[in-house]
């Protein structure tokens, strides 16, 4: 009994969070109302002659000797506080949703309780019938989605590999998100040949694990996906994934020297300084010394010709970066630090390229006067 209590409690959070998604898609608010009201709201807003008001409320006096009733439904409720609450004063239309309990006494039968569950959607400030288009909207898709998880639920949970299949599908997955599912599927079976006691429990234990073993796949996806240009998005991108597109405007940072060095006298990343300086990078010694063994030959100097490939390296992802932009481009550098072993210089690139279009704009000025001089005279 507690597994099948448990079962129905999920599925009622679920049910909720579906409608909290498609009110919030519809632009609606959520409204929090009280349990109990005064009975006088009840009988004038739902009306005297009602059987709601003259059977199946729950009315009795507090301590004040006041008359109070638990709320039987939602609307009115929610008219009282957008009076109480100054609502009218807001843009129009003002538009709320609600999930309440609701209390009626009534005879007990299937189907209905003296103790429910009621969600509810009020639109105010507008006379326009797309209002009422709206909300029979949200009332279908709300359905749809009910439909969609009671089909979900009643699908075999023993195939669990098909199962992820049969999610994208009902849910339309677009192409990259099934690429996904198609590979979660793949390692689930896979997992299901090794241990035949895996079920589906334990995909959704993994699945919540920051660090699970589909989370690469889904990155490497999402990653080359993230990296096309759109018009009106701002894109990050790494040198090496912008190659072979293209942006309006480009902004190029942290151009230092020791990201982007020129000579060899330039910091290097991965320089150690307080290691002896033939040893100053290990991570080139290491791959000049497996150079050594694969190619069976002795070189001099490693740590030099280490030096000249990441200089040539970076040159081409830097012409890489400059040539990405079609109109604009911005590049930046910073200086900081000075004295101490974490100085940071701007990159001579950058000190040179500066050098560069100031002098080009001081011809491009020059020539455009001698033009106007030119003119003058033949004038």
């Amino acid at each position: 009994m507690e597994y099948v209590c448990a079962y129905f409690y999920d599925l009622h959070i679920l049910d909720i969070k579906i409608f909290f998604n498609i009110c919030n898609k519809f632009g609606y608010k959520e409204i929090r109302l009280p349990v109990f009201e005064s009975t006088e709201l009840f009988q004038r807003g739902v009306g005297d002659t009602t059987d709601v008001v003259n059977k199946e409320m729950y009315t009795f006096l507090d301590k004040g000797n006041r008359s109070i009733t638990l709320r039987p439904e939602g609307t009115a409720s929610v008219v009282r506080s957008f009076i109480e609450h100054g609502m009218a004063s807001l843009p129009f239309p003002i538009k709320l949703f609600y999930n309440i309990t609701a209390y009626r006494y009534e005879k007990m039968q299937k189907g209905r309780l003296r103790e429910f569950h009621q969600l509810g959607v009020e639109a105010f400030g507008s006379s326009s019938f797309s209002i009422d288009v709206e909300i029979i909207s949200i009332l279908h898709m709300f359905l749809n989605k009910l439909d969609l998880v009671r089909e979900l639920l009643e699908f075999p949970q023993t195939i669990v590999e098909k199962l992820i299949l049969f999610i994208s599908e009902k849910l339309n997955f677009g192409i990259t998100d099934r690429a996904i599912a198609g590979k979660v599927a793949s390692d689930v079976r896979y997992l299901m040949t090794q241990d035949s006691k895996w079920r589906l429990n334990d995909l959704a234990l993994e699945l919540l694990r920051p660090k699970n073993m589909f989370n690469f796949f889904a990155s490497v996806v999402w990653e080359l996906k993230g990296y096309e240009p759109k018009p009106g998005i701002i894109t990050l991108s790494t040198y090496h994934k912008s190659k072979g597109l293209e942006w309006d405007i480009v902004f190029l940072t942290n151009l230092n020297y020791d990201d982007f060095p020129v000579t060899l006298d330039d910091k290097f990343m991965g320089e150690y300084y307080y290691l002896k300086e033939e040893y100053k990078n290990p991570q080139a010694v290491i791959k000049s010394e497996m150079q050594i063994i694969l190619n069976e030959k002795k070189e001099n100097n490693l740590l030099v010709l280490s030096k000249i490939e990441t200089i040539k390296e970076r040159t081409r992802l830097l012409y890489v970066g400059i040539t990405r932009a079609k109109e604009f481009l911005f590049l930046s550098g910073v200086e900081s630090n000075f004295g101490s072993r974490k100085q940071a210089k701007v990159s001579k690139y950058l000190t040179e390229l500066k050098k560069f279009i100031e002098k080009q704009e001081k011809q491009e000025k020059q020539e455009k006067q001698e033009k106007q001089e030119k003119q003058e005279k033949q004038e």
